[in-house]
């Protein structure tokens, strides 16, 4: 019993944790409007496996499970259902009871069905101004250019920007072919294609195309290409930890097309992954989201995830989606 407790206390600390992620990348788009059903869903189907399993281990340790559903709030009462009062007290009542004003028996009564928290007093003046959206306030770095024929920018390479970068810049790479292997390990950089990722391509033949080897970054909009076929130990890309978040690259011909090691949490999301060993590679320790991908044509397989990652890996709406 002890172990599947632990089994699922570990499991709840997943949900948790790729909940709070979806919650972030929720904080990051301005109009509600923008947030992709997807995330939404995923979101609601994550509140519903946490619920479920704080049910499951109330149950191992024998503590009843939080009230479902929790008590409707209303912050005012007023007209013909409930009696109108000064002073601002509150009553609480259950389903299908009769309440009155606690604080004088004065007016009519109603009948509420589900628990009901009522405060009296004064309502809010008709048609209240919205709620003003906080500015995104979030420190930004500078935006450092790569263009392999030096008509815009400074930097003739990707990795000169790389070195050449503080933690929280922006490289921009212009569209061309850049045979270099790419070292990350400055937090927070940026590196986005700038012109379609058919149009900015990295490739290498030692070691792996991309290393991730910080705490938090992101790629963007790159064709990203092994071209040793014979290491079979060469990625395209590798993420040794932290959170990377890799969107809209096409990923070729690695031996693994993403590996994720023990204790990294990536986002890998809407990017192709083909023509490799085998698609994305989970170790036992690696969690993550991973949405939206298309992965095809890898030798072996399209995913190779650990047993014991499997409950640490939230994958939304790949295809083929094994």
């Amino acid at each position: 019993m002890s172990d599947e407790l632990s089994a699922l206390q570990r499991q709840l600390k997943n949900f948790e944790e790729n909940l709070a992620l979806i919650q972030e990348r929720k904080s990051e788009f301005v109009m509600s409007t923008d947030i992709p059903l997807q995330m939404v869903k995923a979101e609601s189907d994550l509140e519903k496996k946490i619920a479920q399993v704080k049910a499951k281990i109330a149950t191992f340790l024998g503590t009843p499970p939080p009230a479902d559903p929790a008590p409707v709030t209303s912050q005012y009462a007023s007209g013909q259902n409930i009696a109108q009062a000064s002073g601002g007290s509150t009553a609480t009542v259950s389903t299908n009871q009769s309440i009155s004003n606690p604080a004088s028996n004065k007016g009519a009564q109603g009948i509420f069905h589900g628990p009901v928290t009522i405060q009296y007093g004064n309502p809010p003046a008709a048609n209240p101004e919205p709620p003003q959206r906080e500015a995104d306030d979030r420190p930004r770095g500078r935006t450092l250019i790569v263009d392999p024929w030096y008509r815009e920018g400074e930097f003739g390479t990707i990795s000169e920007a790389i070195a050449a970068a503080n933690p929280g810049d922006r490289i921009m790479v212009k569209p061309g072919t850049y045979e270099e292997a790419l070292v990350i390990a400055k937090p927070g950089l940026e590196i986005i294609g700038d012109g379609g990722r058919e149009h900015v391509i990295v490739e290498a033949t030692q070691g792996h195309v991309i290393s991730f080897r910080t705490t938090i970054g992101r790629v963007v909009g790159l064709t990203i290409r092994q071209l040793n076929t014979v290491n079979q130990a060469h990625c395209c890309i590798d993420i040794g930890q932290g959170r990377l978040e890799v969107e809209d690259c096409d990923i070729i011909n690695g031996a693994t097309g993403i590996r994720v090691a023990d204790g990294a949490k990536p986002q890998i999301l809407y990017n192709i992954i083909h023509s490799c060993y085998q698609g994305i590679e989970v170790s036992s320790e690696g969690r993550g989201i991973f949405e939206g991908n298309k992965l095809y044509n890898n030798k072996q397989r399209n995913w190779a995830i650990d047993p014991q990652a499997l409950p640490f890996v939230t994958r939304i709406n790949n295809e083929p989606n094994e």
